[in-house]
């Protein structure tokens, strides 16, 4: 789908107006998240860090809710934070403040999954 289609299902409204329309949410599940999962076990490396560099925005496009992201998008940040290669570990490096605002865990029950790629 394109922006024009996001932009008309949510009726055209700012970007925090989008990710809590059904339909937006919907397609982002539905279409983007797979392709991202994907990305993010690619064979490339240089596939795999514009993934993880893409997570702040999957993470924001769900809404920053907690119990999506740690099923959907913390399995690729997780996987970034292991890579093999520099090149995907550095460039999730640069965009680690965004991503880690974009995953939601405020609450003290995702404490754990917090500090545990740094164990």
């Amino acid at each position: 789908r394109t922006a024009a289609s996001l932009s008309a299902a949510s009726g055209g409204g700012s970007i925090e107006a989008m990710v809590t329309q059904p339909a937006v949410r919907k397609i982002v599940l539905e279409e983007l998240v797979p392709v991202y999962q994907n990305l993010g076990s690619d064979e490339q490396d240089s596939v795999r860090l514009l993934a993880v560099a893409a997570s702040g925005s999957v993470g924001y496009a769900l809404g920053c809710d907690a119990e999506l992201t740690s099923e959907l998008v913390w399995p690729v940040v997780r996987g970034g934070c292991q890579d093999l290669s520099w090149r995907v570990r550095h460039n999730l490096s640069k965009e680690f403040a965004t991503v880690a605002g974009s995953l939601g865990f405020t609450s003290s029950e995702y404490g754990a999954k917090q500090t545990e790629i740094f164990r």
